[in-house]
């Protein structure tokens, strides 16, 4: 017997196991687990048909275009009367219509154009300008503490950005006499 006929077998009566069910008759263990597993089966492919979507679904209200958006539908339909493709790798294995690739690298020009204007430098001048009008100064960049007199050393008095570090030797230069 193969599995089809098995199933078949299993499955056959059920209208009889219904029948005595509501009419409160008695149904043994093995039927009453027959129609169980049948009815959750059942169940089970509802719900897997109810999953699929249809043609309308999913039903959401429309949403509005933002400014950006309405700007790129705008350009990608300009382009698209004058353009098959937005990257050279079609053209090169096609092989055809390679007197669109100026006008590629026009539409690329463009793009790159647009990029750096308006992400690139704003994105780069936004830190400029905090950095540029810092008034704190950072930290480490200069002597901040008085320095250690060791004897033997020579000492004098001068403000601390009036002296000078000798780079080759890390000694302190003097200061010239006013």
């Amino acid at each position: 017997m193969s599995e089809a006929d098995k199933a078949k077998v299993i499955y056959k009566d059920f209208d009889r196991i219904v029948k005595a069910r509501t009419s409160g008759g008695q149904v043994s263990g093995l039927d009453e687990q027959r129609l169980r597993d049948y009815q959750i089966r059942r169940l089970r492919r509802l719900w897997l048909k109810d999953q699929i979507l249809t043609a309308r679904e999913p039903l959401l209200p429309p949403t509005k275009l933002t400014r950006m958006e309405k700007f790129q539908a705008a350009e990608d339909k300009f382009w698209g009367r004058f353009l098959k493709f937005r990257t050279l790798t079609p053209y090169l294995y096609l092989g055809s219509n390679f007197k669109e690739i100026p006008l590629l690298m026009l539409y690329k020009l463009q793009r790159s154009i647009r990029t750096y204007l308006f992400v690139f430098i704003p994105g780069t001048l936004i830190p400029l300008y905090f950095l540029m009008n810092m008034d704190t100064k950072i930290p480490n960049s200069s002597i901040q503490e008085k320095p250690r007199i060791y004897p033997g050393e020579k000492t004098f008095k001068a403000r601390l950005e009036d002296v000078k570090i000798d780079p080759s030797t890390g000694q302190f230069q003097l200061p010239d006499a006013k």
